[in-house]
């Protein structure tokens, strides 16, 4: 089967007085079939993230949270923990474990970088009454190397090659 989704996150961000505490709070709900037939409450997804970042000094910011989806296959809770690092003014790391992380190297500041980027998926979709209601679930976990060149303020070439590991259909 071919199936496709679409999603759109709706949020709030929170800021504390002292910067030093922020809040994100999204819902997002999504639309995860093949299609096939006219939707109904099963092709619906609906998710929430909820992430709390703590600014510990201008190189250091911890995070903890978690994401909620009512996937095809049940309810899925992923904790969420992260650590944002600028280790040196060429070296950094940043994002959430165990969805997504990055290492990050300035070959020249504020022109060229490069590194690693880690990624792990959980996704489901819901198939037609044709398919017995049926859904497909699709667990993947890639990880790329990547290229990136600002050829002006706004402006980004961004050039990836990776290998997914560990994907399964089930």
């Amino acid at each position: 089967s071919s199936v496709s989704s679409i999603s759109i996150a709706l949020g709030y961000q929170w800021l504390s007085e002292d910067k030093k505490w922020k809040s994100v709070l999204m819902g997002i709900p999504k639309v995860a079939s093949d299609f096939k037939s006219s939707m109904g409450n099963n092709d619906f997804q609906y998710g929430m993230l909820l992430i709390q970042n703590y600014k510990w000094s201008s190189t250091l910011q911890l995070k903890a949270g978690l994401y909620y989806n009512k996937e095809a296959f049940g309810n899925f809770f992923v904790p969420l923990v992260g650590l944002d690092w600028k280790a040196s003014d060429r070296w950094q790391l940043f994002g959430i474990l165990p969805t997504n992380y990055k290492i990050e190297y300035a070959i020249a500041k504020k022109k060229w970088y490069t590194g690693l980027n880690f990624k792990a998926f959980t996704r489901s979709f819901q198939l037609s009454p044709e398919q017995n209601n049926d859904y497909i679930r699709f667990d993947e976990v890639v990880l790329k190397g990547f290229l990136e060149y600002y050829c002006a303020a706004n402006i980004v070439v961004y050039a990836e090659v990776g290998q997914s590991f560990g994907k399964s259909l089930l």
